[in-house]
């Protein structure tokens, strides 16, 4: 069992890649992004019964989920962050989440919006042909949740499905990036969902350099981000049906 964050979980999900030992995940971060997906208790204690299977007879089911794969080396649960959304994520700082939770992510992203960083993204879907689109942030998911509000990026994205979303934010879409940010404190439930693509590998390179993060946490900068789909990669402990 892990208690911690999403960063803390992604940690402890390279060790278990791959393996049928399963991941039981106890809520202790701002987010809880993998948590609230699959609506596990918030609750420490009410989290510590479902793994040790108090809530029903014999052992907590299980269920497998997909992750990504980058460069063939680094690993993500939830998603891989470039650009805007990512530079919210690294310049949040501890002390404001532990003080304000989510809202410290909307705080950030108030601050990025006076200046987001607009960068030619090219993008190769499998092995189609490679696009250019000028943008403010991609993300590359393999979860629709967005933590506790209920929120989903967009419709349509499954965690077993053998397929990456892609969701690209130009610099138009700003108002929706803020209603997205919202909705980690609730708020504009009813906001467009952006659009986006699906894939099971995904090439990402931007000019110039940007900001990335892998389930939160910042990264080395490649010159091109190779994601693949690696399915079926984790086991996760899941509440009861």
């Amino acid at each position: 069992a892990v208690f911690g964050g999403d960063g803390t979980v992604n940690e402890a999900a390279r060790g278990l890649q791959g393996t049928p030992v399963p991941l039981a995940v106890i809520p202790g971060g701002s987010a809880n992004v993998l948590a609230s997906d699959f609506t596990q208790p918030e609750n420490v204690t009410e989290a510590a019964r479902l793994l040790l299977g108090l809530d029903h007879a014999g052992v907590p089911p299980t269920r497998r989920i997909d992750a990504g794969c980058v460069n063939r080396r680094d690993l993500f649960v939830l998603r891989a962050e470039i650009g805007m959304q990512a530079d919210m994520l690294t310049q949040t700082e501890r002390e404001a989440k532990e003080q304000f939770g989510a809202w410290a992510y909307w705080f950030s992203t108030m601050r990025q919006l006076h200046q987001p960083p607009v960068a030619w993204y090219t993008i190769q879907l499998e092995d189609g042909n490679p696009f250019e689109i000028e943008a403010v942030t991609a993300i590359v998911t393999n979860l629709a949740g967005m933590g506790s509000s209920g929120r989903e990026l967009c419709p349509g994205i499954e965690p077993d499905d053998g397929k990456l979303d892609l969701i690209l934010i130009e610099p138009r879409h700003l108002e929706s990036l803020l209603s997205m940010t919202r909705s980690l404190t609730q708020w504009l439930r009813d906001a467009e969902p952006f659009p986006h693509h699906q894939a099971a590998r995904i090439r990402v390179s931007t000019q110039p350099a940007q900001t990335v993060t892998y389930d939160g946490e910042p990264q080395n900068t490649p010159d091109l981000l190779d994601i693949r789909v690696w399915p079926n990669a984790i086991k996760l402990v899941v509440p009861a049906a």
